[in-house]
């Protein structure tokens, strides 16, 4: 179970930074939002203020932003994979070259686990309330392991795939 809430939290987390850097990339359009004749054109339509409708779709928990983070989270656990059998090959001295088919059948296998960890009977949700209603200093906190951990296994993929193969 803790597996499942560290896997959740790292998801979290992923989801958190898309948000953040979604708001940089997404300035435009809030500028956008503030002009009067934009304005007019959403009061006609019964919504009073633009800008908070394309924050609530754009920070939605099942939108796009999840998407991201989601997608994020996968390759992950497929980096993970990677790694961990370039390790085993590389101690046990093995010479065997990885093809096509054993890309594809370890890739399934970590989109598999990975839909098991964060998305099955939508997890993430229930995790997401209880992550929210954490103190400042713990999401803190467990932001700064989520980064170390992102950044761990992303080395550890690909150092293990350059230290194998060069």
């Amino acid at each position: 179970m803790k597996i499942l809430w560290f896997c959740n939290m790292i998801y979290y987390n992923l989801f958190r930074f898309e948000i953040k850097f979604g708001e940089i990339l997404t300035y435009p359009i809030h500028v956008i939002t503030r002009n009067k004749k934009i304005r007019t054109l959403y009061e006609k339509r019964g919504i009073s203020d633009p800008s908070i409708l394309v924050k609530k779709t754009l920070n939605n928990p099942d939108g796009f932003r999840s998407v991201i983070a989601g997608g994020h989270f996968y390759i992950l656990i497929s980096l993970l994979f990677f790694g961990i059998l370039n390790l085993v090959l590389f101690i046990f001295n093995r010479k065997f070259t990885l093809e096509k088919e054993h890309f594809i059948s370890l890739f399934v296998a970590s989109i598999i686990l990975a839909y098991f960890l964060i998305d099955y009977k939508n997890k993430s949700c229930y995790y997401f309330k209880e992550f929210d209603s954490m103190t400042s200093n713990q999401r803190k906190k467990w932001s700064w392991i989520s980064f170390f951990i992102v950044i761990a296994i992303w080395i550890f993929g690909f150092g293990m795939f350059i230290f194998r193969y060069c």
